[in-house]
């Protein structure tokens, strides 16, 4: 499964990850249309499936997948540790909407990859960290 966001502070739709079930292999690609055509985002990172990619108010981050559940935020071109600790725990298939009126990124939910249970839990993520709220 792919991930596609628009980011508006870039004018480009983002396509990340997935697989290719022709080659058998996860992806960790990310690509960019800025309505002339695609061109590569990121340099490619670790492969990853069901994760979910978000916006802040700076810029796109990416959250959970099967492989790793570790917040990346892309800068300059590539895909960096999130510089924001704690919050949400490993988790594939989260969603992520922005709130661009109050400034923060709401991330609900998803399935722990050690267990498969579903969680529905709801965080905010803001200039000053993770919030849990429910």
């Amino acid at each position: 499964m792919r991930q596609a966001r628009h980011d508006p502070i870039g004018q480009r739709t983002l396509l990340f990850g997935g697989s290719s079930p022709d080659q058998r292999a996860d992806r960790g690609d990310t690509w960019a249309w800025t309505g002339a055509g695609w061109t590569q985002a990121a340099a490619p990172t670790a492969p990853r499936t069901h994760a979910e990619l978000g916006l802040t108010g700076t810029g796109v981050i990416l959250a959970g997948g099967m492989e790793t559940g570790a917040m990346m935020q892309l800068v300059d071109g590539a895909w960096k540790p999130a510089a924001v600790a704690g919050g949400p725990g490993l988790r594939y298939l989260p969603a992520m909407a922005y709130d661009p009126r109050r400034g923060v990124t709401v991330l609900f939910g998803g399935g722990d990859p050690a267990t498969d249970r579903l969680l529905d839990d709801t965080w905010e993520l803001s200039a000053t960290g993770w919030r849990k709220i429910r």
